[in-house]
């Protein structure tokens, strides 16, 4: 392999390795919408819609506030696990584990 070819790969690796660190912050900003969504439909139940036959909007809005965070609490733990898998493949295990 030639010196060229060799910086033309480190270059081609680094951009692999942005292309995931911005996918990854992409995902995080996305957790952040959805919790202040949560945030938002919890402070402000009044001006929820509530278009379906629900006897009791309030116990809809408890059900949908529990689903919501449900599925938060999730996406926040798998975003954490990928992040660190992440780390450790693109970097090197020893600095994923240095965070830890």
């Amino acid at each position: 392999m030639t010196t060229t070819n060799l910086i033309e790969a480190l270059r081609a690796d680094t951009r692999a390795k942005l292309a995931v660190l911005h996918t990854l912050r992409d995902l995080q900003e996305a957790v952040a919408v959805l919790t202040e969504t949560i945030n938002l439909t919890r402070t402000a139940p009044e001006d929820r819609c509530h278009a379906a036959s629900e006897n009791d909007p309030d116990r809809r809005l408890a059900c949908d506030l529990l689903m919501l965070e449900t599925a938060r609490a999730d996406l926040v733990t798998r975003l954490d696990t990928h992040g660190r898998a992440l780390e450790a493949g693109l970097f090197g295990l020893h600095q994923a584990t240095d965070k830890i």
